[in-house]
């Protein structure tokens, strides 16, 4: 066949499937991808969001196994889906149907203790944080620095208050966490088989020592995602390859190092088809889902395991609780130019800073460093505010305004995400909150004759 795909690799899984199978496999892997895009209900409910993609001429269809997920279909393309007010607003987030799987899965409760153990770009991050409807605590660990940007980026964009990050090599997690994590998800790096319909290269450089050294390094992070999952806790398991080697066998092989504490949690839904190679996980073929290639598994810890190398470290948090006195003032600055009556409900401050995070991110953070957590609100200046884009799309979601809001036209809408300043004259030296068609999309800073466009550059459009 006339593609870049080693004849090694469709070799090796002619051996796994009938005829019939490896030609649908061999057509499906050279079709492209269905975009598909997932809702941000920290935002919006899906039902809101139908009637607005409706009104945009979007056809949605449901993903089976996301309630919040759909496959979308755009007669208009004239804007790239990412450029779109409500993709740059938070409203939803393009994601791969596949990947949408281990979140949609796992059993995720309000105040659940988290650990994303590879993030970036923050697709399933962002997707645990609305299925834990914003509450408890995930940490987000990246070891890559180069990617941070992006996951924070993202993570802020989405409007979720509930995620830590952190840079550390997964290597040695659990010297830091032993036995403490509720749900682990391991996104592990791999060969990057199932990624071939949307990236026509992936596999320029495939080969059987390629598939051997992501094997021992998914096997090296497996082991310290489950010392550090908490007895009765899950672990969700996950890569984009169809390599054996990278998915049943690392399950296999964790099975048998901790026998006896580990079990399989079946994966079971009218969706699922069953997977011979290793019952109860899931294989998910591209010519049988139409998706990506993906493999997803759920193992559950039973007993305590060995803490090994621990280090008891206890750090001191910069953060406080927010005092009466510094509530008092931003309390009164929102009533007087927003019209809305905040409560003191976990704000914490920071030096001159005051953020929106769960009182339990403490647990996590006095073992470890963290990059970035919560939602940066405002600032405090002696008794002036400076409030900050995220912090002002934190509150539209979280309160009713009465004043203090400019809804834009289109030309205005499309001005403010290119970073143009607002021509007008407000009347009066305050933020301001900006919406299109009922969307809160960011602020600016009112002055004399203009209003100051406050978005950050990483959410530009231009």
């Amino acid at each position: 066949m006339n593609t870049n795909i080693p004849d090694i690799f469709w070799q090796k899984y002619e051996k796994m499937l009938s005829k019939a199978d490896f030609s649908k496999f061999q057509k499906a892997c050279l079709q492209g991808l269905r975009k598909s895009i997932r809702v941000n209900t920290i935002k919006i409910s899906v039902k809101d969001f139908l009637k607005k993609a409706k009104k945009m001429g979007w056809e949605l269809d449901p993903i089976p196994w996301a309630d919040d997920g759909f496959w979308i279909e755009r007669e208009d393309r004239s804007i790239a889906l990412g450029k779109n007010v409500l993709h740059t607003a938070g409203y939803f987030y393009i994601q791969e149907a596949s990947s949408m799987i281990p979140p949609a899965i796992a059993n995720l409760e309000e105040d659940t203790l988290v650990l994303d153990f590879a993030a970036a770009p923050g697709s399933k991050t962002t997707q645990i944080a609305s299925k834990m409807n914003d509450t408890g605590v995930i940490l987000a660990n990246e070891p890559e620095s180069s990617r941070i940007k992006a996951l924070a980026s993202n993570v802020a964009r989405l409007g979720c208050s509930n995620i830590l990050i952190s840079q550390k090599d997964g290597r040695a997690f659990s010297q830091y966490f032993p036995n403490f994590f509720d749900t682990i998800f391991l996104d592990a790096p791999c060969s990057g088989e199932g990624t071939i319909r949307k990236d026509r290269h992936a596999l320029d450089n495939w080969n059987a020592k390629k598939v051997k050294l992501f094997a021992d390094i998914q096997w090296s992070l497996i082991t310290e995602a489950f010392r550090a999952l908490k007895p009765g806790g899950e672990l969700i398991y996950s890569t984009c390859t169809l390599s054996p080697e990278e998915d049943e066998d690392i399950i296999n092989r964790l099975l048998e190092t901790f026998q006896g504490v580990s079990e399989i949690v079946p994966i079971t839904a009218p969706w699922a088809k069953k997977n011979k190679l290793l019952p109860g996980t899931l294989r998910v073929w591209p010519h049988t889902y139409n998706t990506e290639g993906f493999f997803v598994a759920k193992v559950k810890k039973t007993q305590i395991t060995e803490r090994g190398n621990f280090i008891q470290a206890k750090r001191n948090s910069p953060f406080s609780k927010m005092s009466k006195s510094s509530f008092q003032i931003i309390k009164k600055y929102f009533i007087e130019w927003f019209g809305i009556t905040m409560e003191n409900k976990n704000l914490f401050e920071r030096s001159n800073e005051i953020w929106v995070r769960p009182e339990k991110f403490e647990k996590v953070t006095e073992k470890t460093t963290i990059h970035r957590g919560g939602i940066l609100l405002c600032s405090l200046h002696k008794n002036n505010i400076k409030l900050t884009h995220e912090g002002g799309l934190y509150l539209a979601r979280k309160y009713k305004f009465k004043a203090g809001v400019i809804n834009l036209d289109a030309k205005e809408c499309e001005d403010f995400f290119n970073r143009k300043d607002l021509k007008t004259d407000f009347g009066t030296k305050q933020y301001v909150l900006f919406t299109h068609q009922d969307i809160f999309i960011g602020i600016g800073k009112a002055l004399e004759g203009k209003i100051k466009n406050q978005l950050p550059l990483h959410f530009s459009t231009s």
